[in-house]
């Protein structure tokens, strides 16, 4: 019984988590190129299947906006090109694994 009670504990904070913070927003001046990149890496990022984002692209992504508002475009840029390289490759390897099997 006390198991139980701590998994449904635990279930309830992980719930409730993740309305604790805001999710970060870009700012209307954001320069239009680095906005587009974070877009991309956005869209690129809701392609990849669960399970196979392995990276904290989330983070990435809040910190990239982060940047972005900050007027730090080439920081913004960068954080933004590495999660969607990591989104494009998470797909790529679902798209392999579902033919995968024993190489006998």
């Amino acid at each position: 019984m006390k198991l139980k009670t701590l998994f449904t504990a635990l279930a309830l904070s992980i719930a409730t988590s993740a309305f604790a913070a805001d999710k970060a927003t870009l700012k209307d001046g954001v320069d239009a190129e680095v906005k587009a990149a974070i877009e991309a890496a956005q869209k690129a990022n809701s392609d990849v299947p669960t399970g196979f984002a392995w990276r904290d692209s989330g983070k990435q992504l809040e910190d990239a906006i982060k940047a972005a508002n900050g007027g730090d475009n080439d920081k913004a840029k960068n954080l933004a090109a590495e999660v969607k390289t990591a989104a494009e490759n998470g797909v790529k390897q679902a798209e392999a694994g579902k033919s995968a099997g024993p190489r006998f």
